[in-house]
C-alpha cells in the first residue's frame, strides 16, 4: 500500500511540474512560464514559481519557440518581413519609368512636326533631344532644327514639376542676308548655324505615364555674324503631349 502511495504522489508530482509553458529564447535559455498573450511583437506571461505575481514581457524577436503545456509550441525562427510599399503620392525612386516620347501639338497646329525623346537620369535631372521639321514652307523660313538639352527639375516626383534647361541647336533657315559684295541687297540664302541658349518649363505626369509639358526658350546663333541677319536670336517653346515608359 506505501508503495502504491509513493508512485502516486510521484506521478501527481511530474503532472504538477509538466503544468507550465516554456519560453526557449534564441540565445539558448529557457524560462518556464504561463503564456498569457502573444501579440505580433511581444510575449506576455507570468513566472511558473509565482503564477499571482506580476506579468512580464519579453520581444517576440528574443523568442525561438513557446512549448505549451498541452504539448503544442510555436515558432518564430522566420524573419519578419519589412515592407517596401511607397509612401502614398511618392513614386519609387528605384522603379519610376526613365523614358519620355513627345509630340509638340502647338508646332503641329502651326505647320510644323516636332518631336522629343528624354531620358531621365535622376530624380531632378534629364537630358533630351528634339527634332523639328516644317510642313509648310510658306509659313515657316525654318528648314529644320535639331536641339540638346539639358534639365533640372525641382518638383515633388520624379522628373516633373518647374524645370530650368540648358540647350544647343542646330538650325537651318532661309534667311535675308544683305548682299554688300554683289548687289547691295538682301538676298535670301539658306544658313545653317548653331545656338546655345536656355529655357523654363513646366511639366506635369500622371500615374498611368501621361505627360503635358510647356517650355519657352531664347538662344543665340553663333557663327555667320558677317552677315546682317534675321534670325541671329532663335526661340525656342511649345505645348507638348507625350508618354513616360
Amino acid at each position: 500500500m506505501k508503495k502504491i502511495i509513493i508512485v502516486l504522489s510521484l506521478f501527481l508530482y511530474s503532472s504538477i511540474g509538466f503544468a507550465q509553458d516554456v519560453l526557449t529564447k534564441k540565445n539558448g535559455e529557457d524560462i518556464l512560464a504561463k503564456v498569457l498573450e502573444v501579440t505580433t511583437t511581444e510575449i506576455k506571461y507570468k513566472k511558473s514559481e509565482n503564477p499571482n505575481g506580476p506579468t512580464f514581457t519579453i520581444l517576440k524577436s528574443e523568442v525561438l519557440l513557446i512549448r505549451y503545456e498541452n504539448g503544442t509550441k510555436d515558432v518564430f525562427n522566420e524573419p519578419q518581413k519589412v515592407s517596401s510599399q511607397p509612401q502614398s503620392g511618392i513614386e519609387n525612386p528605384v522603379s519610376f519609368k526613365k523614358n519620355e516620347i513627345k509630340g509638340n501639338a502647338l508646332a503641329l497646329i502651326l505647320g510644323s512636326i516636332a518631336v522629343t525623346y528624354e531620358r531621365i537620369l535622376n530624380e531632378e535631372s534629364a537630358v533630351g533631344f528634339a527634332l523639328t521639321v516644317p510642313v509648310n514652307d510658306y509659313v515657316f523660313e525654318i528648314n529644320y532644327t535639331a536641339t540638346a538639352y539639358y534639365r533640372y527639375y525641382f518638383g515633388d516626383k520624379p522628373a516633373a514639376g518647374f524645370f530650368g534647361e540648358a540647350f544647343g541647336m542646330l538650325n537651318s533657315v532661309d534667311d535675308y542676308v544683305y548682299d554688300d559684295d554683289f548687289s547691295s541687297f538682301y538676298n535670301q540664302r539658306e544658313v545653317t548655324d548653331f545656338a546655345i541658349g536656355v529655357g523654363l518649363g513646366g511639366k506635369w505626369v500622371t500615374n498611368k505615364g501621361l505627360i503635358l509639358e510647356l517650355n519657352a526658350g531664347v538662344g543665340r546663333n553663333l557663327f555667320n555674324g558677317q552677315f546682317e541677319r534675321d534670325y541671329t536670336i532663335i526661340g525656342r517653346g511649345g505645348v507638348s503631349i507625350g508618354y513616360r515608359f
